[in-house]
């Protein structure tokens, strides 16, 4: 509920932004725009990587999603961010509070990975595998 998020957030709510509704496409996009983190909360039946991790990397925003999977991965091995245990409210609820007093930075590892996610590099990468052209970038 909208009093429960209040009360959690109670300690840094002068740098938080709430909206409970779905969002038109618009809006994802301002809200992407303004702000310094993307979260992704997603439990352990989700294994892949995700548009909201696509949007948040091709914006530049520091990631804090769960460590579960290739999500995980992705984000760790690549330095877009932050993980927390999967499922574990109290982690989440640690690592929000961590990266909200932290100041995280953009690096050159995560500035490669948003460059292999550009659509004219997955194009080339493509038509090299599936039609031997070799495309240079």
């Amino acid at each position: 509920t909208n009093e429960f998020i209040s009360e959690k957030i109670s300690a840094y709510k002068d740098r938080v932004t709430t909206v409970l509704r779905f969002l038109t496409d618009k809006e994802i996009g301002l809200a992407l725009a303004a702000s310094d983190i993307v979260v992704l909360p997603y439990r352990k039946i989700f294994n892949g990587a995700s548009g909201p991790l696509a949007e948040g990397v091709w914006n530049r925003k520091i990631i804090l999603s769960s460590n579960h999977g290739s999500l995980g991965q992705i984000v760790e091995s690549n330095n877009l961010g932050v993980t927390f245990e999967a499922e574990n409210v109290d982690d989440l609820k640690d690592k929000i509070t961590q990266m909200i007093t932290r100041k995280s930075v953009w690096d050159h590892k995560a500035e490669m990975y948003r460059k292999r996610i550009d659509p004219v590099f997955f194009l080339g990468k493509y038509e090299k595998i599936y039609c031997g052209k070799e495309v240079n970038f």
